[in-house]
């Protein structure tokens, strides 16, 4: 009977995750603001009154730390190589950095894309709007906003849907397709903190909405936020064990290390935000006994941040395919080890520790530099370039359309693919069309259009100046790609995926 309900509810939480995924259509969007104007006219009227921003506002303190644990970690790699720690398993991890430059970068690309998904969707309305109807309507007790008692009781709360939710994203195929990419690094250090995926919060609202009931939307706000920057820090590798009792009910970076392994022990543990003591509960604890080898079982091997978004899809797809029927939606609210052919899970592989990581990077230079400068001048762009006269029509469009290719091609540049380099020779190309219609438009002036025009052609020629060969240990042919999954022991998306769980079984 338990095991029932439990499907029962899951494929009702698919069915409310499809629903939010259709509300990220700009042009379905548009038509719900017209058909339900009261319940969706204007968010950022909506939002005024309780919601601040906090994730935003603490950007420079994330910074600042991400710097911080550069300096320490740079320290810490030369402590270690005057002072080598005995064993093959230290000689195989030293030849990773703690940070590297390639991985750096796709994890914040990641971060900026799903950010460009907020912007150009209906996903903010989503995850507030319909909390804002319920407590409106529904609510059977209003909690006062300022006092101790109710902060409390909202932020434990706000964790134990925050436990759930983040379970669910690991339990059902069509959740971890969204969140997958928060574990799609081999890396372990706070700029995986800012890998999201770019859907994920379509289906996040489902299970803090019956915090609606009682909870006032400016608390909610408040303790949501404190959620995700809490969990910023304890994204790191430098900072150990804290007291037992600090350990026993907070979530700590030890806790969240285990979380992202890929270690069969680790797999679908410590799921808490703030909090550990749920996991101890419902049986999701598992304490840092060994080496964490991090990633996900079935590394994408790609900077790419939308391959990173989609690489699951195509899997579950082709998953799909070794179904009939109806028995095809199986794929949706199954686990990601789903496997057809005996309706149970793959198991997951051994690993151990020292094991080769995906370390595809640019040979060239000036290619890394130039790759660098644009992704840094993409966040600027979004940061800077948002002026209330572009905030519609088809200049903030074609923004966001610019931000989101240089991600790709800077992604696609840094693995070496084929098409990237033309294509990025079409987004200069872009920049000046764009800036001349910015011109047109009245946002840029004569002078800052004729800037943007000659930087894209200073920038035209440095990249035609670059080797775009990379380097590295995989073989990334499409024909290749069973001969390198089997040689590298990676496993990789689609009907090769799917070869390969079934060798292990």
């Amino acid at each position: 009977m338990a095991s029932q309900c439990q499907t029962i509810f899951d494929v009702f939480c698919v069915a409310l995750f499809a629903f939010s995924v259709a509300l990220y259509a700009p042009g379905l969007s548009t038509l719900i603001h017209h058909a339900l104007p009261s319940f969706s006219a204007d968010y950022r009227q909506l939002e005024e009154p309780f919601y601040v921003n906090y994730v935003d506002k603490s950007i420079p303190f994330f910074v600042a730390l991400i710097m911080l644990e550069v300096v320490l970690s740079r320290k810490k790699e030369k402590l270690k190589l005057k002072q080598p720690e005995s064993g093959s398993a230290a000689s195989d991890t030293s030849q990773y950095p703690y940070f590297r430059i390639n991985d750096a970068i796709s994890s914040m690309s990641t971060g900026l894309l799903q950010q460009m998904m907020h912007v150009a969707t209906f996903v903010k309305g989503l995850y507030y709007i319909p909390y804002m109807y319920v407590w409106e309507h529904y609510a059977f007790i209003r909690l006062p906003d300022n006092t101790v008692s109710s902060w409390l009781l909202c932020f434990f709360f706000v964790e134990i849907g925050y436990y759930w939710y983040h379970r669910k994203a690991h339990e059902m195929n069509c959740f971890w397709a969204a969140h997958i990419t928060h574990h799609s690094s081999q890396e372990y250090n706070l700029t995986t903190a800012l890998r999201q995926g770019a859907i994920q919060y379509a289906f996040a609202w489902i299970y803090y909405l019956p915090c609606a009931l009682f909870i006032p939307p400016v608390l909610f706000s408040f303790h949501s936020h404190f959620n995700r920057i809490y969990q910023f820090w304890i994204h790191t590798q430098l900072v150990g064990r804290f007291h037992p009792l600090i350990e026993y009910i907070f979530n700590t970076p030890s806790h969240h290390r285990v979380h992202h392994g890929r270690n069969p022990l680790y797999i679908d543990k410590n799921y808490g935000g703030t909090l550990i003591i749920f996991d101890r509960i419902f049986g999701t604890f598992e304490p840092e006994t060994e080496e964490v080898v991090y990633g996900i079982v079935h590394n994408i091997n790609s900077w790419n941040p939308l391959y990173a978004n989609t690489h699951h899809w195509s899997y579950m797809y082709t998953l799909s395919k070794r179904l009939q029927g109806i028995n095809k939606l199986k794929v949706l609210w199954r686990g990601p080890g789903f496997n057809p052919k005996t309706n149970g899970d793959f198991t997951a592989p051994a690993v151990k520790s020292g094991e080769k990581r995906y370390d595809r990077f640019p040979v060239d230079r000036k290619l890394i530099a130039y790759l660098i400068v644009h992704f840094l001048l993409s966040i600027a762009f979004l940061k800077t370039f948002n002026f209330p006269q572009i905030m519609n029509g088809v200049i903030h469009d074609l923004m966001i359309l610019l931000v989101v290719w240089t991600l790709l091609t800077v992604g696609g540049l840094m693995d070496g693919r084929p098409w990237a380099m033309a294509w990025e020779r079409k987004r200069l190309v872009f920049v000046v069309v764009y800036a001349s219609l910015c011109c047109f438009y009245g946002v840029l002036n004569v002078l800052q259009t004729t800037a943007c025009v000659l930087a894209a052609l200073v920038c035209m020629c440095w990249l035609y100046s670059c080797d775009a060969a990379c380097v590295d240990d995989y073989n990334r042919l499409p024909s290749q790609r069973l001969q390198a999954a089997e040689s590298s022991g990676e496993l990789n998306v689609g009907a090769d995926k799917l070869q390969e769980r079934e060798k292990m079984e």
